[in-house]
């Protein structure tokens, strides 16, 4: 017995509805659950573009003093001052442009659709929808849709930031020498003279000093190497993130398109079948002169409705089209046999 209406109900009924409902239920929180994932998704996609140009950015500096320097010794004096602090924000910068590159190219090689688990795996849960509007839809790419071009592209990008990654590893040594003026730093005896006397360093001094050394050298020589990879590769990786991004960004564009006009289409098609239906709210909306040509083209589909079944039953009444089965097949008048 209901306790709201006090009618008796069946207890299958009442499971059945109850079971409806929370299926219902069950189907809002994964749609909600999805949402939230694909706008996370897209939110760290802008970060991580974001990082790969101030990678690609950052990694020119280096170089530029390098090479804008008037001699090696002056280059070292001014670099040192910054190497700690530039190794410690490109070596962040670099593993997170790396995290990036593979989690773009995840997501292009597997991408996340409604109706699937965020391993990706299966088809997730039965009974939940593979769609939820129209925009997201046209916004998933899968990959065999993608150009040769791009596929490389996205294959290519772990690569070219594995290889930024690893050439600040190797510029990481240099900058630390360079940080630590080559042990001056390190050790506070080397700024005494022989007679014990306080020695003020400066740049020039341990620049001087450490440019003697064949270790020293040695260094220098990896950090001019590992930095002009870094940058050639950053710059690279950059070029391609932008061309990936633009490709993709184009493709969906042209899908929200199609996708407008196959709604807009859909729409239309609806509207003309409430139209021929009768429905009294669609008709309210229409004047005079769309009100007429629709009892005309409604006359018209009563005639050839009617016709029709004239002719059904001079076939024989079979279900088969006109003029197949046990039927005479008919001229291109409709009223008489056709001619062999």
């Amino acid at each position: 017995e209901s306790e709201s209406t006090g009618h008796f109900v069946k207890l299958k009924e009442m499971k059945k509805k109850g079971k409806d409902k929370s299926g219902d239920a069950r189907k809002e929180e994964h749609v909600k659950y999805m949402s939230l994932i694909i706008t996370t998704m897209r939110f760290f996609r802008a970060v991580w573009i974001f990082v790969q140009g101030l990678v690609a950015g950052f990694s020119a500096s280096p170089i530029y003093m390098a090479y804008a320097a008037a001699s090696q010794e002056m280059f070292i004096a001014e670099y040192a001052h910054v190497a700690n602090e530039g190794r410690r924000m490109l070596f962040i910068l670099c593993t997170l442009s790396l995290v990036g590159a593979f989690e773009t190219y995840r997501n292009a090689r597997h991408p996340i659709q409604f109706g699937q688990p965020i391993n990706m795996a299966g088809t997730g849960p039965k009974g939940v929808p593979t769609s939820v509007e129209d925009h997201s839809l046209a916004r998933v790419r899968s990959w065999k849709t993608r150009g040769m071009l791009e596929k490389g592209a996205l294959m290519v990008m772990p690569f070219i930031y594995m290889v930024v990654f690893i050439s600040t590893m190797l510029c990481s040594v240099g900058d630390i020498v360079f940080y630590y003026h080559n042990g001056w730093l390190e050790d506070d005896g080397v700024l005494s003279d022989e007679n014990d006397n306080d020695v003020t360093l400066t740049d020039d001094m341990w620049a001087s000093d450490a440019l003697s050394s064949n270790s020293f050298k040695r260094k220098l020589r990896i950090w001019y190497v590992a930095s002009s990879l870094r940058f050639g590769f950053a710059m690279m990786g950059w070029i391609v993130v932008c061309y990936c991004y633009y490709v993709d960004q184009v493709v969906i564009e042209k899908n929200m398109e199609e996708a407008e006009k196959m709604s807009k289409r859909i729409n239309g098609i609806q509207e003309q079948v409430r139209r021929l239906s009768g429905a009294t709210s669609t008709l309210a909306a229409m004047n005079k002169d769309e009100l007429e040509l629709l009892a005309k083209q409604q006359k018209y589909a009563m005639t050839m409705t009617e016709r029709t079944l004239q002719l059904r039953g001079r076939s024989g009444g079979n279900d088969g089209p006109i003029g197949s089965g046990g039927g005479t097949a008919l001229g291109a008048d409709g009223a008489g046999p056709a001619l062999v």
